[in-house]
């Protein structure tokens, strides 16, 4: 994936990361018995200004589907 090459891409994911970590949105563990995995997916948006350099960048983690347990 190209965005996931820039370093601006990869500041912006990891800022989302920690504020989700810090809201306790959702944290990581060990996937309990008859559970389903939730997959998910980011979207990239870039604002650009009117002399087309980059004003801002924002990333979203949705959920992409659930799956049975793998």
């Amino acid at each position: 994936m190209e965005v996931i090459k820039n370093i601006r891409w990869k500041e912006v994911m990891a800022k989302k990361m920690r504020a989700l970590l810090k809201n306790e949105t959702w944290k990581l563990t060990t996937l309990p018995t008859r559970k389903r995995v939730v997959c998910c997916k980011w979207f990239f948006c870039v604002m650009q200004k009117l002399d087309g350099s980059i004003d801002w960048c924002k990333t979203r983690l949705v959920v992409k589907r659930i799956y049975p347990n793998l």
